[in-house]
């Protein structure tokens, strides 16, 4: 039996309240909506959980369900972790798959929220998956690596191009160990301004190795953990999957059983190819690029490396370059070697070779 109930003022029916959070730093715009998507409430409240927690609390008390969503972002996961611990449900929406009105040119705060809260009522919303705070927490290590090593990298290019400003010449290689390091300094000790600052980027770029070794290490202590000792067994004998490509895997992919069909991982990692169909024209385009690069990244690197030292995937992977070209198969190994990454931690399984073609 369907219930009416009053709440903020309005007279509501059934057992649900959707809100939409439009978050920003200092403040949140609010909008709850009931199940048919009549508008209760609208207001704005400082950028808190806890508050609206207390503002839901009369709902909550009486058993209904407050289901709120708000858009993935700088704010991260700790907003819906608390709305869920104090008794809502809450999701996180993914912000390029929001419903999008083409020629609506009036953008608010208040709008978005709303938006939101219809959405939400509607089932047009794509949730994206929240982690543990244990998992981010170590996952943070992963991109705060990835983080040091593009500074690194910054640091190495900007001290080569300031000897080529001032008309002196690197030292031959491209090695950046010690030896080449104390070149460096020789190169640019003449000039004192120069080798002031020259000396100071030198000196950062040993910090940030240190760094990088100190966390690397930390990333690597993480596989004794019971959280990921078992996956990552498994995944290690992977030809050429070593342990840092191994917890990058399992902290950025999360919970694997998430994916319960063949190809969402693959989806997930934008590594499909995108499509472009209409009647009875089929286009498929360029990989979708979805999810975040790094793993990408990570998984084509770890496919070169099994091409090189499996003869099945070597086999594979030539076969398909000669009639596709190398990027596309190397694209592919990488595809399907995610997808025997899922096999692997799903079913506890070591990896199993494939075997030649004639």
């Amino acid at each position: 039996m369907m219930l009416t109930r009053e709440y903020f003022g309005k007279r509501i029916e059934g057992n649900r309240i959707y809100v939409g959070i439009d978050v920003h730093k200092e403040t949140w715009a609010v909008c709850l909506v009931d199940g048919f998507g009549g508008k209760i409430k609208s207001f704005s409240q400082s950028a808190s959980p806890v508050q609206l927690l207390r503002t839901l609390e009369p709902a909550l008390r009486d058993g209904l369900d407050v289901i709120c969503t708000y858009e993935a972002g700088y704010f991260g996961f700790e907003p819906c972790r608390i709305l869920i611990e104090g008794g809502c449900k809450c999701t996180v929406t993914a912000p390029s798959l929001i419903p999008v009105q083409i020629g609506n040119r009036v953008k608010t705060d208040s709008k978005d929220c709303h938006k939101l809260a219809i959405c939400l009522a509607a089932g047009m919303l794509t949730p994206v998956w929240v982690p543990s705070r244990r998992l981010e927490y170590h996952r943070s290590l992963i991109r705060f690596r990835t983080q040091i090593q593009a500074d690194r990298v910054r640091i190495m290019t900007r001290i080569r191009a300031r000897l080529s400003q001032h008309g002196l010449v690197a030292p031959a290689g491209k090695s950046w160990s010690a030896k080449f390091m104390h070149q460096l300094v020789a190169v640019s000790s003449k000039i004192y301004e120069l080798d002031l600052i020259q000396k100071t980027d030198l000196e950062t770029l040993e910090n940030f190795n240190k760094h990088i070794k100190k966390i690397t290490g930390e990333i690597i202590a993480l596989l004794k953990l019971p959280d990921y000792c078992a996956a990552a067994n498994g995944l290690l004998t992977i030809p050429g999957v070593g342990p840092l490509t191994t917890m990058k895997i399992l902290l950025e992919i999360g919970d694997f059983s998430r994916f319960s069909k063949k190809g969402r991982i693959e989806a997930y990692c934008g590594l499909t190819p995108s499509q472009f169909s209409s009647g009875e024209k089929v286009r498929m385009g360029h990989i979708t690029r979805c999810g975040r690069s790094s793993v990408r990244t990570t998984l084509v690197e770890a496919a070169w490396l099994l091409v090189r030292s499996d003869p099945a995937y070597h086999q594979f992977y030539s076969n398909l370059k000669a009639k596709r070209g190398g990027k596309r198969a190397i694209v592919a190994v990488a595809r399907r070697l995610v997808g025997i990454m899922r096999r692997i931690v799903l079913d506890g399984q070591n990896f199993k070779p494939r075997e030649l073609t004639a």
